[in-house]
């Protein structure tokens, strides 16, 4: 869509949102409809926690089925705040962004009239900042660091677009390691593929994306999560993430490190009183101090409500336009007084073109690829890469991406780098109607 003469670019990103936020709605009244006809999830209501797995396979439409056909148990068992949590997301691994985000702002307590009056008068107030590209910005920075903690949210793949990002520049600087806690902790295990066994996140399409481009830049993986974290209190898990971070150090001693981390597990200081975040802990076993980078808190569906609103506020005086650091006297601003953070990231807000996020393209190495709808009952689309495509195993196999959400015209877009895939279309029962060879040419130059 462009915009027309005379309309503001603003109320244009405000229509297309509108629009994606419409599409989204629809698929999952779609769903709804299906379930209570259905009711897919029945003959596994008495499970205790939403899955995209049975048994060993993936099934990412089985988790919606689960939250909307049962939403009243799993609020019950898991809470408000959990399930919306969950439920964002599922919703983000099937490449419904939209609804992901709305579920992920649903656990938010409205701030008072007096509340966001405060946070816009403190934004009207801001003088003097100045933006940098965040990603120049940051493998600047990272030179003289031994290790670079940045965090992200489990919903909001744009982080990950944005660590996919950093990788090769820091690579270059000498960063040959990249731990996650997204990745499952199999001592031994050497990483060097992706599938539904690497971890419980990494089903997510970025984030395998994220580490297939890492293993081709000559990274080697790491998995540091705490392996009984399920049954630690959040300082013992963190206390041994941090162990696990340091011998890695300890074995390499010219180890330079990207880690990859939840929310404000990468902080250098307490966030709460008697919580030892994994980055503090980490600098006290190790004597290291790591550059940490906040990617979380100025973003979209920002995981507090007042971030949400400052992010709102502060967009809207400030023009964002592709992933930035604030500078305020040449240093950078600490704009929410974060604790223990180096550097702050604030993410542009999300332009859809025909419903899909820009920034799936991951900085232009994917081109958006148009699918026709060719099959009757079509629902979701899914493109698997064709060197990794085994029929017999196709359960346990990550998409490059993926996607129900069509757009104005009926065909689906992906975003897919040249090469050849194998596109497999499913109906809203995930059953496969088709299996097709595509092939993405690179753009001329």
């Amino acid at each position: 869509m462009k915009p027309r003469k005379g309309i503001p670019s603003v109320i244009v990103i405000f229509l297309l949102l509108c629009t994606s936020l419409a599409k989204a709605q629809y698929q999952l009244e779609q769903i709804k409809k299906y379930t209570q006809l259905v009711a897919p999830a029945k003959k596994d209501s008495l499970q205790n926690n939403l899955t995209n797995k049975i048994g060993n396979n993936l099934h990412y439409l089985y988790p919606i089925y689960q939250a909307i056909a049962w939403e009243k148990r799993f609020k019950r068992l898991l809470g408000d705040v959990a399930y919306n949590d969950y439920f964002s997301q599922f919703l983000s691994m099937a490449g419904d962004y939209q609804s992901a985000s709305n579920y992920a702002q649903k656990k938010y307590v409205p701030l008072s009239n007096s509340q966001k009056r405060d946070i816009k008068n403190y934004v009207d107030e801001l003088t003097g900042l100045q933006s940098i590209n965040a990603k120049s910005f940051i493998t600047g920075s990272s030179i003289n660091s031994k290790v670079l903690m940045i965090n992200e949210m489990y919903h909001q793949p744009q982080h990950r677009a944005f660590v996919y990002s950093l990788l090769k520049d820091l690579y270059n600087n000498g960063f040959k390691y990249l731990a996650m806690e997204t990745m499952a902790n199999r001592p031994g295990k050497v990483i060097d593929e992706v599938n539904i066994f690497t971890g419980e996140y990494t089903s997510e399409p970025v984030n395998a994306e994220l580490i297939r481009h890492a293993i081709d830049l000559g990274f080697t993986m790491i998995a540091y999560d705490d392996t009984a974290a399920t049954k630690h209190t959040p300082n013992v898990r963190d206390s041994i993430q941090a162990v696990n971070l340091y011998q890695v150090i300890k074995k390499d001693s010219t180890a330079r490190m990207i880690v990859l981390t939840g929310f404000g597990r990468n902080s250098n200081e307490a966030l709460v009183p008697g919580h030892t975040p994994m980055a503090m802990a980490f600098k006290k076993i190790s004597n290291i101090t790591p550059l940490t980078v906040d990617q979380v808190a100025i973003s979209e569906g920002s995981y507090f409500e007042s971030g949400a609103e400052f992010y709102q506020q502060f967009t809207k005086k400030f023009v964002i336009t592709e992933p930035s650091v604030m500078l305020l006297d040449k240093k950078p601003a600490n704009l929410l007084s974060a604790p223990g953070i180096t550097i702050s990231v604030v993410h542009p807000p999300t332009v859809f073109v025909n419903n899909r996020p820009t920034w799936l393209s991951l900085e232009g190495d994917r081109k958006e690829t148009p699918i026709q709808p060719t099959e009757k009952g079509l629902f979701l689309v899914q493109a698997y890469y064709h060197n990794e495509y085994h029929a017999d195993i196709l359960g346990q196999l990550i998409p490059a991406d993926q996607t129900y959400i069509a757009a104005n015209n009926g065909y689906y877009s992906l975003y897919l780098k040249p090469g050849k895939y194998k596109l497999v279309l499913r109906d809203i029962n995930y059953r496969t109607l088709s299996v097709k060879d595509i092939t993405v040419e690179k753009e001329s130059q």
